[in-house]
């Protein structure tokens, strides 16, 4: 083997770090996010012992598209704000959802969904889950899924605020809304089964864990929302 000069050596040591990140992505199947453009690069001349000539013949290899993580929530939101932003209806809002996840990589749709399982465990809290009982007069674990649903399908800035305060959520239903919407769950399955044609992998979540805070009985809602509960369920009711 010839010895190498350096030029030789620096794309040497470029082609073997990519090849290194190349087998990674594929081992580890790295989350979507941002992407690093590797450049399609073969072995240098001299590596292994090809001449500069024999190696123009050879099949250049292409190194694939790496990310560098999933991607973030400030990506996840645009495209809930830009679905509700379309629609009037939680049906329309998921089917536009679906079609501007569609445009993603299947990897992306995952993580899209990922997204969206983290905030309904960020937001499966006791607390919101009493303004949701007094709202439905009753609220099942199924119910206050769709109810958190729909919170995030209003996107971000109504997420956020009724998060710092869940009695802000009964302002939105006494303007009208209704406050389920199980459809927008499914979005990003319809979208990755469109592309990919099979069920999108279950997110990281745990569907039976317990509310974060201090836990209620039906008969106590009254007592802990009371302004809640004279206004959408009325003064007279006992329970």
């Amino acid at each position: 083997m010839r010895k190498l000069r350096g030029a030789d050596l620096t794309a040497t040591f470029r082609w073997i770090a990519l090849e290194a990140l190349r087998h990674v992505a594929e081992r580890y199947k790295l989350p979507a996010g941002k992407l690093i453009e590797a450049q399609s690069l073969s072995a240098p001349a001299g590596l292994l012992g090809h001449s500069r000539r024999s190696q123009s013949r050879q099949k250049r290899r292409v190194a694939p598209l790496i990310r560098e993580e999933r991607m973030s929530l400030d990506e996840f939101w645009p495209l809930m704000d830009q679905s509700r932003s379309e629609t009037r209806t939680c049906d329309e809002q998921a089917e536009v959802l679906a079609g501007l996840l569609r445009s993603y990589d299947p990897r992306d749709i995952v993580d899209f969904n990922q997204n969206l399982a983290d905030l309904l465990a960020k937001s499966k809290r006791w607390d919101l889950w009493a303004v949701a009982g007094i709202i439905y007069g009753g609220c099942s674990d199924d119910a206050f899924e769709d109810f958190r649903g729909w919170l995030i399908a209003q996107g971000r800035a109504v997420f956020d605020s009724v998060m710092e305060n869940p009695e802000r959520a009964a302002d939105l239903v006494a303007g009208g809304e209704d406050p389920e919407c199980e459809a927008i769950l499914y979005a990003a399955n319809s979208a990755y089964q469109s592309i990919v044609g099979e069920q999108i992998p279950d997110p990281k979540y745990d569907y039976f864990s317990e509310p974060e805070g201090k836990a209620w009985k039906q008969e106590q809602l009254r007592d802990i929302y009371p302004e809640i509960w004279k206004r959408l369920r009325g003064a007279d009711l006992a329970s």
